[in-house]
């Protein structure tokens, strides 16, 4: 099987919720610099502060593993934990926007 590459025209751009105010910035760091290398192929980095809070580290393994398996992300399993451990962080219920 052939797996398709995402390109701009399938960008996964949800729309921003209007009680969702103000988006807090992306943390500056080593693992943003990670995230924009991996992720925004397909995701404009502010995407990663759009997600809902809460969500634990299982549900992003699944995301991330997703990503990989049915999207064709170039996620290398060197990048893989420290991806989904700082999606869990920067997303956590108690973050303030």
């Amino acid at each position: 099987l052939e797996t398709l590459r995402p390109d701009a025209s399938f960008a996964i751009r949800a729309p921003v919720a209007a009680s969702q105010g103000e988006l807090p910035p992306v943390p500056a760091g080593a693992e943003t610099s990670r995230v924009k290398a991996r992720c925004t192929t397909c995701h404009g980095i502010e995407y990663v502060t759009r997600q809902p809070r809460g969500r634990g580290a299982a549900w992003w393994t699944k995301t991330v593993d997703d990503m990989v398996d049915t999207h064709g992300a170039d996620i290398p399993d060197t990048d893989r934990k420290a991806l989904i451990a700082f999606l869990t962080r920067v997303n956590s219920a108690d973050r303030k926007p």
